[in-house]
């Protein structure tokens, strides 16, 4: 009979084969939704293994595609490759052919993404789906023959739309508009390719028509002044980048006030003139130099009509080609500053700064013509006047040039016409920086890093300004494994490149974080994010999260179940040694203090965990401060927390200090004064305490000029001491701050997660309450607001090309995470450069 109930218990005990499974597919889709691909894959095998036979809803080539897609919006193709490689090996054509496709397109790699998809499509392998890439393809290498016989002979093998597209595009290379919009109306708002809007196609040969008011509609624009005929106000921002680009360039070039005059075809008249001229004048009024700069250019060179043109040309376009450099517009500071360069008398410095911009474009002809302007003005410079030029200032300055020109060779290909401009350069001055620094590169680009290494140091310490010369060197010693010498190059040289040594870990463990944002949602999502964690804090804090019986109301509360956690957290802190029950207690006690409804027990609860954790004190010194934060949070009377607090000071060796910690640790979980008057006791005696200058104006309302003064004060302070542990405490300040502006600025995580949309408009009104409180009046606001948006998008990195669709998907656990950190941080993205073999 005993061994009959033991085995019943047994059964009951162990889980049956389907829940285990069952179990295991939630967790896998759990992953999937985190978007933690590579543990889903780990999952996944898991599953495989223990239970062969199962068929399961997530494949192993769609994980593998999904893994891809997250590194290549991360911009690393090379491992997205692999993976896109993978899922197609696994099966996952298609969808797997269009990703690895972009991703040899965003590695300029357009030949093999035209013969990776035309292989596929010749093959059979490419779904019917999927065939508008190979004419896409097509078209971007200017293959029109080859869509041509496609579209006639193997019209079965594309659908109607994909037909319809590549006959719209072939009317426009035939310039026959007309015939193009017929066809590509007949897309039926169906895509060629992911991503791929019919209204980019019809707009655009809708303006080669010159239909100009059907669009305007289309494309949100809107006139904004009679005299400011290339000005424009998105109303309705288009969904589509390229749409975007259609609605600037409509903006540019509609039919309406004095652009009729500016864009009229034929013999250019006066008429003209004056529309630039009035038009140039009002947007140099407006300070938009880019602009006007690119309505005086067209105007000819001298401009009879208007001869004082020809003296605001030159400030003019020099004025224009800064701005249009601060609006990441190279191309357009190379159209204003290459005829000033081109004009006599020749402007070397000038010169420079073009050859600079012409470093971020691939205008490779014109940028060897520069180069060799320069080396030919240096050395006719040179014969003219020996005495200003002697061999000492010559000879330095021409090695480099051929170290410049030695760099493009080799961004073109060809390493013997690098070599030989690096010969060249080594004649002039051996013992070069900029020269030593390229023979470096060039072991490095062989792969002979022990040659590589000393050479590349050798260059920097000597003072070599080449960006390329500081990563490869940081890239040998990354294959060597040499860490500590990685973090000595960072230090020593990494500042002039963008490379910043990182700064420590502000060293808050990922529980006090989650507890810190004091808003429930931020802080459940943050503790439930980390499974299996062996930090018994933060299984504490678990426990609370797993224990909540409902929503949190208007002061972002919850009712937990005290039957349901107490025991838990009991069995936790049993398996824990005295030492190690510190932090959990103080996580418990937090959790119900900042989340918990006041309802009966709750209070008593708290008082119990808090007891248990003063006790701890008599063992473990370091338990009295910890306690003393806790008490300033649970809001003890003023009189008896002073009491509690100077009995603890006395004893301390660096009292301010000391006070100064607690007041800045409970300002993590609490807004008090509470601590004020010792600190402005402390600040009597200590008044070059930075930390407690900090400590002050916590006790501030951030947005107080109370809070402002007494920080300043403080860090100004610290930096001139250069205080280290101030020097912390002010990162962890600022880095609080602005993740709760942040949480309060953002919407909330958990719909945000859910839906993937947030509102800028909205996101922007509270940024501007956050930062300026009442000192906007709110109509002011409102109509700032369009333009905040516009240049809140304008600093967001460019995701896209101009065919496909792109999203910013913001992380929003680290977007709630009141000190912001990030679990990777990594190195400026090396210049791309000709040394990469």
């Amino acid at each position: 009979m005993v061994k009959r109930k033991t085995k019943q218990r047994q059964r009951l005990a162990s889980p049956s084969p389907s829940s285990q499974l069952e179990k295991l597919e939630r967790q896998l889709q759990t992953q999937v939704q985190r978007q933690n691909y590579r543990q889903a894959l780990d999952k996944l095998k898991q599953i495989h293994r223990s239970y062969p036979e199962a068929e399961i809803s997530q494949s192993e080539s769609q994980l593998w595609l999904l893994q891809g897609q997250q590194e290549y919006g991360q911009g690393d193709y090379s491992q997205a490759e692999v993976n896109f490689r993978k899922a197609l090996n696994l099966g996952h054509a298609g969808e797997g052919h269009y990703w690895l496709a972009k991703c040899l397109l965003a590695s300029d790699e357009m030949e093999a993404a035209l013969t990776f998809i035309q292989e596929a499509f010749e093959k059979k392998v490419l779904p019917k789906d999927y065939a508008g890439c190979y004419l896409k393809l097509l078209f971007l290498n200017e293959d029109i023959e080859t869509i041509q016989d496609l579209i006639t002979h193997q019209s079965k093998r594309f659908y109607a739309v994909q037909l319809h597209w590549a006959r719209g595009i072939l009317a426009l290379k035939a310039e026959d508009p007309q015939k193009a919009i017929t066809s590509f109306k007949k897309m039926d708002r169906r895509a060629v390719t992911p991503g791929d809007n019919q209204s980019v196609w019809i707009a655009y040969t809708q303006q080669q028509l010159g239909h100009w008011e059907s669009l305007e509609h289309v494309l949100g624009l809107k006139p904004y002044s009679p005299f400011s005929a290339l000005r424009f106000n998105s109303v309705i921002t288009p969904q589509h980048p390229a749409l975007e680009r259609l609605a600037i360039r409509q903006a540019l070039t509609q039919q309406q006030s004095l652009l009729p005059l500016i864009e009229q075809q034929g013999k250019f008249d006066s008429g003209q003139a004056l529309a630039i001229v009035l038009e140039a004048l009002y947007l140099i009024d407006q300070s938009d130099y880019h602009e006007a700069a690119h309505l005086i250019h067209r105007l000819p060179q001298p401009c009879l009509d208007y001869p004082d043109v020809d003296v605001l040309r030159r400030p003019l376009l020099l004025l224009a080609g800064e701005q249009a450099l601060q609006n990441h517009q190279p191309h357009c500071t190379i159209t204003f500053w290459e005829d000033l360069v081109e004009s006599d008398p020749f402007d070397p410095k000038l010169a420079l700064k073009l050859h600079l911009v012409y470093l971020e474009t691939d205008l490779f002809p014109q940028r060897q013509r520069l180069l060799n302007r320069l080396v030919d003005w240096v050395k006719t410079s040179a014969r003219a006047d020996s005495q200003a030029w002697p061999e000492t200032r010559t000879h330095p300055i021409l090695a480099k040039l051929y170290c410049w020109q030695t760099d493009l060779w080799m961004e073109m290909g060809n390493s013997k016409q690098g070599m030989r401009m690096l010969k060249q350069a080594e004649q002039m001055s051996p013992k070069s920086a900029e020269v030593v620094g390229r023979h470096g590169l060039m072991a490095f680009a062989k792969n002979q890093l022990s040659q590589a290494i000393p050479l590349l140091k050798k260059a920097l310490e000597d003072g070599c300004t080449f960006s390329d010369v500081y990563f490869a060197l940081i890239e040998s010693l990354e294959a060597q494994g040499e860490v500590q010498a990685i973090r000595d190059v960072r230090q020593q040289f990494g500042k002039p490149f963008g490379d910043l040594e990182i700064e420590p870990e502000l060293g808050i463990p990922w529980w006090q974080e989650a507890l810190s944002t004091q808003n429930y949602r931020v802080f459940s999502q943050l503790v439930m994010s980390r499974e299996a964690s062996h930090d018994p804090a933060l299984q504490a804090c678990q426990i609370f999260v797993e224990s909540v019986e409902d929503e949190p109301n208007a002061a972002g509360r919850v009712a937990l179940s005290q039957s349901s956690a107490t025991p838990k957290w009991a069995r936790l802190l049993k398996t824990l040694s005295p030492q190690e029950q510190i932090q959990p207690l103080q996580a418990i006690f937090l959790s119900l203090k900042l989340f918990a409804k006041r309802l009966k027990g709750i209070a008593a609860l708290e008082s119990q965990y808090l007891q248990q954790h003063y006790a701890l004190g008599e063992q473990y010194p370091e338990v009295q401060e910890a306690h003393l934060i806790l008490l300033v949070v649970k809001g003890l009377a003023a009189e008896r927390l002073h009491m509690a607090l100077q009995l603890y000071l006395n004893q301390s060796p660096q009292p301010g200090t000391a006070l100064a910690r607690i007041q800045l640790q409970a300002r993590y979980y609490t807004q008090t004064d509470v601590l004020r008057p010792l600190i402005d006791t402390a600040l009597s005696q200590d008044p070059q305490n930075p930390q407690l200058l900090l400590a002050k104006a916590t006790t501030f309302d951030i947005e107080s000029q109370a809070y402002q003064n007494w920080h300043e004060q403080g860090f100004e302070l610290a930096r001139r001491l250069q205080d280290a542990p101030a020097l912390q405490a002010y990162r962890a300040e600022e880095a609080f701050q602005s993740g709760m502006m942040a949480q309060a600025v953002f919407p909330d995580l958990t719909n945000f997660a859910e839906s993937g949309e947030i509102d800028l408009t909205d996101v922007m009104r509270k940024m501007a309450q956050q930062m300026f409180g009442s000192e906007i009046p709110p109509e002011l606001l409102e109509r700032m607001l369009p333009e905040l948006v516009d240049r809140m998008m304008d600093d967001l990195p460019d995701f896209g090309d101009e065919d496909e669709d792109y999203f910013f998907e913001p992380d929003p656990l680290n977007a709630g995470l009141p000190f912001g950190r990030s679990r990777s941080k990594s190195k400026p993205k090396r210049t791309k450069r000709g040394f990469q073999f």
